[in-house]
Order: structure tokens, then C-alpha cells, then sequence
């Protein structure tokens, strides 16, 4: 995870947000890069260079050098995910470092990774500013906590104790935030992770609540994560010259 800054004081510096979550969400990123590569194939960009801003344990970033066989850098201001990157994930043209996307000189790679990176942020908007130069295209994963369901019940504050989330989007303020930072949106589709929450839930009650949502997925995608969650938003941007 790339907090964007070298605080001491930060639970992904110190590692005490990889003990909270031991699994280093490796459970989901296959998911997240089969949509990510979609994407990317629709519109038609094979990037030539990749960095994976808070890439954690690697797997996103092992996918992405195997899939382009490009030059492709894992980036997270946590040693513990970078050693355990380096551990799991190897490639000829991938490796590693503990840094800050904010350091990284402009211009220096083709596309560059965000997934769920922002949301853990002070100051999300600032990090993203910082981060727009560092690559000619940029390509986020955005979680919608923020959905009736999860207002109602509560769920989106066990996201923030759970894994960090300190902001909580919808699909719309997702792309207002990227837009707000600077960013020029070319495309981006939802992508619901119904199956994984339903496979994960705990007695047939917990997996039970998750079926309307996952019914309603399939005719009315947007009303269906705007109702229940359940969902990120994949979004692809590009230069201001386009």
C-alpha cells in the first residue's frame, strides 16, 4: 500500500496494516487484473512500461509483467509487502522497491496502477495530483463502499476498521474525484465481485443477503451497486492532449 508519504507513523510504514490483514488481499487480485486487462484491451492501449502504485504483495504487478512482458515496477512505501512481493511474486521484468509514487520522476513510465490506493489516504486529492505526471496513462480500481445497503447497516465504517478506508465512493464520486484531480477519464466499467463476497460470507444467512444484489447485477449494474455494493469502479485515464 502507497500512502504517498515516508511517515514512521503510518500503519503501512510500520507494517501493522499487513498484520491486521495477513492475507495481503492476494484473494482478489485475479479478479481485479482479469477486468483491469478488459479494459485496457477496449481501448486499445499495451503499454510499454508500468508502475504499480502500493502494489502490496505483487500479484497485480506479476500479472500485469507477465500479460505485457514489459518493464513493470512494484511500488509500495511498506518493506514488509516488498519483501513478501519479492518472495511470491518474481518476473524478469518485474521487481520491486519501497518508495513514494510522489518521488518518482515525471513522465517515467507508460501506465501506471492505482488499485485500491486512494481511499487510504489523508489527503487523497493531493496524492493524486502528485501522482498524474509519473505516467502517460493511469488505470484505478476505486471501491464503492459507499451504497444504501452499506449506509444502512453500518458496513462501510468496518471497511475503514477492517482495512483502512478513510473515504468511502459511489461510482459517481469516483469519477468526480479523478476529475477533480486533474485526470481525463477515457473509459471505465464496473466491475461486481459478487461471487467472492457470497464465497467469503460466513452461514447461508450472510451469503443469502448478498443474492438480491448480485440478481439485480446482471440487468441494472449501476442501480444494483448504487442500492447493495458490491462493486468497484475500473476507470482508464489518459493524457490532456489525449
Amino acid at each position: 500500500m502507497d500512502d504517498g508519504t515516508a511517515d514512521d507513523k503510518s500503519i503501512y510504514v510500520s507494517g501493522a496494516y499487513w498484520d491486521e490483514n495477513a492475507s495481503m488481499h492476494l484473494e482478489d487480485s485475479d479478479f481485479k487484473v482479469s477486468h483491469a486487462l478488459k479494459l485496457l484491451a477496449e481501448n486499445n492501449i499495451r503499454p510499454q512500461s508500468i508502475i504499480d502504485c502500493g502494489c502490496g504483495a505483487g500479484r497485480v504487478s506479476f500479472r500485469f509483467a507477465e500479460a505485457f512482458d514489459v518493464q513493470t515496477t512494484g511500488l509500495d512505501v511498506s518493506s514488509q509487502a516488498v519483501e513478501a512481493a519479492k518472495s511470491l511474486h518474481t518476473n524478469d521484468r518485474l521487481c520491486y522497491r519501497v518508495g513514494a509514487i510522489a518521488a518518482e520522476p515525471d513522465g517515467a513510465v507508460d501506465l501506471g496502477l492505482m488499485f485500491d490506493v486512494f481511499e487510504h489516504v489523508d489527503d487523497y486529492l493531493g496524492f493524486l495530483r502528485a501522482a498524474k505526471q509519473k505516467a502517460r496513462y493511469w488505470l484505478f480500481n476505486v471501491p464503492l463502499d459507499m451504497s444504501v445497503m452499506h449506509v444502512w447497516d453500518g458496513t462501510y465504517m468496518q471497511r475503514r476498521q477492517s482495512v483502512g478506508h478513510l473515504h468511502y465512493f459511489s461510482e459517481d464520486s469516483a469519477r468526480a474525484t479523478l476529475v477533480d484531480a486533474g485526470y481525463t477519464i477515457i473509459n471505465d466499467a464496473l466491475a461486481g465481485y459478487h461471487d467472492l463476497t457470497i464465497a467469503a460470507a460466513q452461514g447461508w444467512k450472510q451469503k443469502l443477503r448478498h443474492m438480491p444484489g448480485k440478481w439485480l447485477y446482471r440487468v441494472a449494474p449501476s442501480t444494483s451497486v448504487r442500492l447493495f455494493g458490491n462493486a468497484s469502479l475500473m476507470v482508464l485515464c489518459g493524457p490532456d492532449d489525449g
